[in-house]
């Protein structure tokens, strides 16, 4: 760590990005869940505590746990986070962390990526409260979304050079997978027993049309 900030110093290193998304530290699943789970039972094991302390002592008739423990501590509080996204903190028990929340399309391998490389992003707003365009946790973007110099304004300012154009042709085009098999592309099998390994897979319209060994430009 020293070595990177005299090298930073001194000019021979490039200052790190902390905005980047490759130097932010991922919570496991795991770590996660561990925290909720031990809130919560030890929520419910103060309530069944105090039920049972609320017990006359002259009743010698004790019933079964499900009379003093209420499951439903646990079960809310884990639909609740995996809902909302707000986990515990690992320090603060009064506060809560966010993390990556949401329904993982599987519609196609694209879409999958897609959706694991949404995140929910907490972003101050100067503006007025209520606005329009006042941000909340439930909105969803892109990985930095508000790195733009519109700030605040990103996606409402319009540019001109965003054009798009368009070319219509009436010549029928080859079949872009006879294109891509010339090239080098190997047919996709449909068993258990080919291996994939070093192999790049390739995508045409979000379809897992083949793999092949070398990366090579067709056009």
């Amino acid at each position: 760590m020293v070595k990177c900030i005299m090298e930073a110093y001194t000019g021979h290193k490039k200052c790190d990005n902390r905005d980047s998304f490759r130097n932010k530290r991922f919570e496991l699943a795991s770590e996660l869940l561990e925290r909720e789970l031990k809130v919560h039972v030890s929520h419910a094991s103060r309530r069944m505590t105090k039920a049972l302390r609320e017990r006359p002592i002259w009743r010698r008739d004790v019933h079964p746990i499900e009379h003093y423990l209420n499951t439903s501590i646990v079960t809310n509080g884990l639909t609740r986070a995996f809902s909302t996204g707000a986990w515990c903190h690992p320090f603060k028990w009064m506060e809560r962390v966010y993390g990556v929340i949401g329904n993982l399309g599987r519609a196609n391998p694209l879409q999958t990526l897609l959706d694991l490389r949404k995140t929910r992003q907490q972003v101050l707003y100067t503006g007025k409260v209520g606005d329009a365009r006042y941000p909340h946790p439930s909105h969803w973007g892109r990985v930095r979304f508000l790195s733009t110099p519109d700030g605040e304004n990103c996606s409402l300012v319009q540019k001109k050079k965003m054009v798009v154009t368009g070319v219509v042709s009436t010549n029928k085009s080859e079949s872009l997978v006879d294109e891509l098999f010339n090239s080098g592309m190997e047919k996709l099998v449909d068993d258990t027993y080919t291996k994939l390994d070093g192999k790049h897979k390739v995508f045409l319209n979000g379809e897992w049309v083949g793999v092949c060994k070398i990366l090579v430009c067709c056009w």
